[in-house]
């Protein structure tokens, strides 16, 4: 399911954005969050986040 939804994510994009395309494949809002805190992702600011792979 993860790779579903990494593959989905434009390359840079909005919580919000991320949190749609996961609610999508039914991954609960608490844990696409705490996953955007893993090396997959790279903060850009509040809000904002970017994939660090292609």
């Amino acid at each position: 399911m993860q790779k579903t939804i990494y593959d989905e994510l434009p390359q840079s994009f909005e919580t919000r954005t991320g949190l749609l395309v996961a609610e999508r494949y039914g991954m609960p809002e608490r844990t696409f969050k705490r996953w955007l805190s893993t090396s997959l992702f790279r903060k850009i600011t509040h809000g904002y986040y970017e994939k660090r792979y292609r």
